[in-house]
This record gives structure tokens, sequence and C-alpha cells, in this order.
């Protein structure tokens, strides 16, 4: 293991004792199973919130403003295939690059009621890696023509 990333390691672990993880750019490309990082999110806003686990949802935003900020982690490192994002969902073309960096993500587990999300957007799946045999979890997008993108692609 190098030592810019044992000192990433030891930062993020001494950030999770606190609420102090929550100011960190997490990069899902560093972490072996961000799924288990997204449980024990879950389970600490439970704890906060004092909501049962099965109440809570995993909301996602591109904008910080979206979600509730004492519960909000960025997520950084994220790649999308077959499509381009600059603030909405964009086709691409044939020479656009295969994969392209997405711009930070923002996720938050909440209530059903706390949900400030709105407009059109589907849900994309979220893969560990490339080959897609581990799916993480599914983040909405905004775009236009929710039916196009859900019946084509």
């Amino acid at each position: 293991m190098s030592e810019r990333k044992k000192d990433k390691d030891t930062r993020l672990y001494e950030a999770s004792k606190s609420s102090a993880i929550l100011s960190f750019l997490i990069d899902f490309s560093e972490l072996f199973y961000p799924n288990i990082f997204l449980n024990a999110l879950r389970q600490t806003t439970s704890r906060q919130l004092q909501i049962p686990l099965d109440q809570l949802i995993l909301s996602s935003a591109w904008t910080p403003s979206q979600l509730p900020p004492e519960h909000c982690v960025q997520v950084q490192g994220l790649l999308l295939q077959g499509a381009a994002f600059d603030s909405f969902l964009r086709e691409t073309t044939v020479s656009s690059a295969a994969y392209v960096q997405a711009t930070t993500l923002y996720l938050a587990w909440t209530a059903d009621s706390s949900s400030t999300i709105t407009g059109e957007q589907i849900q994309v799946p979220l893969y560990n890696s490339s080959d897609r045999s581990d799916l993480i979890t599914a983040v909405n997008m905004p775009c236009r023509g929710a039916d196009q993108w859900a019946n084509t692609h």
C-alpha cells in the first residue's frame, strides 16, 4: 500500500469517529466495499435521527442543496458509461470516450418525507467496477425525456 493511500485511509478512519466524515470527499474507487460504507452511514443516520433503519431511503443528488447537509456525503471517482452528464444526462456521440468522469454525487439516508429532489430523472445503477458484477445502489440522474432513456437505453 502506498504512503499516500495509507495517509488517506488513516484520515478517513479518524474522521469516521465523528461527523467530520461528512466533510470529506469520499472516492468510491478507493474503497474496497462502498456498500459497507453506505450501510455504516445508514446506521449512523438512523441513530442520529432516531428512525428505524427500514424507514430510511438512500437519496442521491447532484447539487448539495437538495439533501440535508448534516447527513450528506460527497462522492467522487464515479465513471459514467454510455452517457454524458452536465447537470442533465445526455446521449453520447460516436466520438465520445467510453467512460467519462461524473461530477460530485451527494448521498444521504433520509426519511421518505424529507426528500427535496424534484424534476424529471431516471434511476441509474451504480456498480463497484466496470464489469458490473457488484451493484452498490441506484442513483437518480436528472434528464430530459425520461421516457426516452427508460425505453431505449
